[in-house]
């Protein structure tokens, strides 16, 4: 069965070590008790969108960028089919217990869809949206789920997007994220 994670508050640090971090956590701490995924203990789309809008008006007063971003477990769905949902499930866990654990701990981790999570890096440009990417996407490919013992190839599909490169505006990061995550081009999908 799987073991609801243990989560950090939405952002660990504490308050007096940064202000844009103590203002994301003071403007959303209070509603965030009840925006959890029962299945990943992470915040889910509707703590998601209170976390990113209260992380973007904190970066446009202090001018600090924010990124995003947005992972895509490739073939979930044709995974829960073949495996059964219970071991869809587990792999969803792992993942997200694995880009929780890989991520800094100012960031948030939330689960915005069936199979889609989405990172708030606060104080992160395009680049270092990209570089915690890869790191998530070598920590998956080091710590893949086991099926029966057996270690299961999960990959993911990646997207990113800053305010450094974006208006700071929930709507234009998610597109351009989104955008990157489609675009066969641009997306960067981790290894089978």
């Amino acid at each position: 069965m799987l073991r609801r994670p243990a989560m950090p508050d939405i952002i660990a640090e504490p308050p007096g070590d940064d202000p844009l971090v103590a203002s994301s956590r003071q403007h959303t701490e209070p509603r965030e008790r009840g925006r959890r995924d029962e299945l990943t203990g992470l915040l889910d789309r509707r703590g998601f969108d209170e976390l990113l809008a209260a992380a973007l008006a904190d970066a446009r007063e202090g001018d600090v960028p924010v990124g995003l971003l947005l992972l895509e477990l490739d073939d979930l769905g044709a995974m829960n089919d073949r495996l059964g949902r219970e071991s869809g499930d587990a792999v969803l866990g792992h993942v997200a217990r694995l880009v929780d654990e890989t991520t800094r701990h100012r960031d948030c981790v939330c689960r915005i869809g069936r199979d889609e999570l989405a990172v708030v890096l606060v104080r992160a440009d395009a680049g270092e949206s990209r570089e915690v990417a890869r790191r998530i996407e070598a920590a998956l490919e080091a710590r893949p789920p086991l099926h029966r013992g057996e270690p299961l190839p999960v990959t993911v599909s990646t997207g990113t997007a800053s305010t450094r490169d974006t208006p700071p505006q929930a709507e234009s990061l998610l597109r351009d994220a989104r955008r990157e995550l489609r675009s066969p081009a641009r997306s960067h999908r981790s290894p089978r």
